[in-house]
């Protein structure tokens, strides 16, 4: 028996009708925090939207008498400049969220297909950007291997499964690594300073986005000269492009969480981070250090205290530390995974 699928539009307005079936959905095996309706929910108003030319519209398609896929996008209709293009991207792109996705359980190809077949013959826009899809879902699979990629930009990830015990975990980490840790606390215990940890802590806010401020402009700090045109140009071409508006998920996000490190009862380092109840799963989102302790590696600490504490009550099974290779996250036994962004005509 051949099943009969139906396409339905929902817009931002009637968002809240979706609740019900879309955190059903969410706890499909492809799906992160990043896909859940909370997140969403957090996030939708700062998704740009102007009458005729862009905006938002969730795309479901029922099958079977319920709900299979929903298409969470952000669409651009009408070109307002040379770098605005008309096309279809997904909901949660220039923002917070690590991965995308359209949202999905258990949903056959041709339901994928059904998809990109009526975007297309709907609003008659031929361009796709579907942007930070992990490799090992089954849409990436599914688009990867069905349409001619124009563009395919790979982005490291980090995550690390949680170790059955302590002893498995010494083992993950290299000697180097640990020889950093035992450097670290010898010299807080050098200079006489007293770290304590708070792995759910309610920080002052206005500080840690002081701390991240920060930590943006000397990541972001040019090295050289070319480094210095390709962000120059990136200025002049961002001028032109529709404006997102910045946020920071702590202040977005309310049921986000914190771990921090104090010494001497001063903020050290912290890490903003969603609990994937669903998948057992933390990923860290905003992070700071204090540049006074920075010598002390409290970040490094932090995390390390967190994954031993982890070990123990057995409540996670995944660390995501997702996009970015920094070092420290290779340190802590962190491995790779990727994302792609795909561009694609049809």
């Amino acid at each position: 028996m051949i099943m009969e699928y139906k396409v339905k539009e929902v817009y931002p307005s009637e968002f809240g009708t979706l609740k019900k079936e879309w955190n059903q959905l969410e706890k499909g095996e492809d799906m992160t925090y990043y896909q859940s309706y909370h997140w969403y929910e957090s996030i939708m108003k700062f998704m740009p939207e102007k009458k005729g030319r862009y905006g938002s519209v969730f795309l479901c398609i029922y099958g079977g008498g319920k709900l299979l896929l929903i298409c969470p996008l952000w669409i651009i209709f009408k070109t307002t400049n040379l770098v605005n293009k008309p096309g279809v991207y997904l909901l949660g792109r220039r923002g917070w969220s690590d991965y995308l996705n359209v949202v999905y359980d258990d949903c056959p190809p041709e339901v994928f297909k059904m998809f990109f077949d009526y975007v297309t013959d709907k609003w008659k826009i031929s361009n796709f950007c579907l942007e930070q899809l992990k490799e090992q879902t089954r849409f990436y699979q599914y688009v990867s291997s069905s349409y001619t990629l124009h563009k395919d930009i790979v982005t490291t990830c980090v995550s690390l499964l949680i170790p059955e015990n302590n002893e498995a975990y010494k083992k993950l980490l290299s000697k180097n690594s640990r020889q950093n840790i035992r450097t670290a606390r010898n010299r807080l215990t050098k200079d006489v300073l007293n770290i304590r940890y708070s792995l759910d802590d309610t920080p002052d806010l206005e500080i840690c986005k002081r701390m991240r401020a920060k930590r943006v402009v000397k990541k972001n700090k040019a090295k050289t000269v070319v480094d210095w045109l390709r962000q120059k140009k990136g200025k002049i071409k961002a001028r032109m492009e529709i404006d997102f508006p910045a946020y920071l998920p702590f202040y977005a996000d309310k049921d986000s969480h914190f771990m921090t490190a104090y010494i001497n009862d001063e903020l050290a380092a912290f890490f903003n981070y969603a609990f994937d109840v669903n998948h057992s799963e933390i990923l860290l989102m905003a992070v700071g250090t204090n540049e006074k302790f920075v010598r002390y590696s409290p970040g490094v600490l932090l995390i390390y205290e967190y994954i031993t504490s982890q070990i123990e009550s057995k409540k996670i099974k995944t660390l995501d530390f997702t996009r970015g290779n920094e070092p420290y996250k290779y340190h802590l036994g962190g491995s790779n995974h990727l994302i792609h962004s795909l561009e694609f005509s049809l």
